[in-house]
């Protein structure tokens, strides 16, 4: 398996939570941790501007949709 295939699994495997959930992994959650860390670790890769540019626009659509999910106070 290539890193391409593996990036764009995790990337599903992260989506599909987030579907099947109406939520963003956990950090604590031991299970869902694996994910957390992945998403974190491209966050700091593009905002060093190391990420490759196919890889740029799936996890924009990453973000937007976890954007959506996230919580606000009844003020907000």
């Amino acid at each position: 398996m290539t890193q391409d295939e593996l990036w764009d699994q995790k990337w599903l495997q992260y989506m599909q939570f987030m579907h099947d959930n109406h939520r963003c992994p956990s950090k604590y959650a031991p299970e869902e941790r694996n994910m957390v860390n992945w998403a974190k670790h491209n966050r700091k890769v593009r905002n060093k501007g190391l990420m490759k540019p196919g890889r740029i626009s799936k996890f924009k659509q990453l973000t937007d949709e976890a954007m959506k999910l996230h919580r606000t106070n009844q003020y907000g």
